[in-house]
């Protein structure tokens, strides 16, 4: 963690993970992602897709201490369509800031792609 972390441009870390790194639960998500984005100097994705609500509230914070959150209508997928839906958010991430998309439009577009598997076309 200390050494690989600090070097990504962007962590997506889910609730469970999260709370892993901080080494307690997560109660708040924006202090929690702000927490982490400060503790390796990296933007941190707090995904929210392991939550229980009926949205998917996915956070975005900045080592700067700036955040920003999401609510996504929460998806009813098989255990099968769920499974691989962080890395196919993450290498939509990852495809959209080669693109340079700045993160904030990078997130949107990564929560389409976990759930359908298609980068959209631009």
């Amino acid at each position: 963690c200390r050494e690989l972390l600090p070097r990504a441009t962007v962590i997506t870390p889910n609730l469970d993970e999260a709370a892993l790194l901080l080494g307690q639960p997560v109660n708040d998500r924006i202090a929690a992602a702000r927490q982490l984005a400060q503790r390796f100097h990296s933007a941190v994705l707090l995904k929210g897709g392991h939550g229980d609500d009926a949205t998917v509230t996915e956070t975005l914070a900045r080592s700067d201490g700036s955040a920003r959150q999401w609510r996504f209508p929460r998806q009813h997928l098989t255990r099968e369509q769920a499974h691989g839906t962080g890395c196919r958010a993450a290498a939509a991430i990852a495809a959209a800031i080669a693109r340079k998309l700045p993160l904030s439009e990078a997130v949107p577009i990564a929560h389409q792609a976990a759930i359908d598997g298609r980068y959209p076309a631009h």
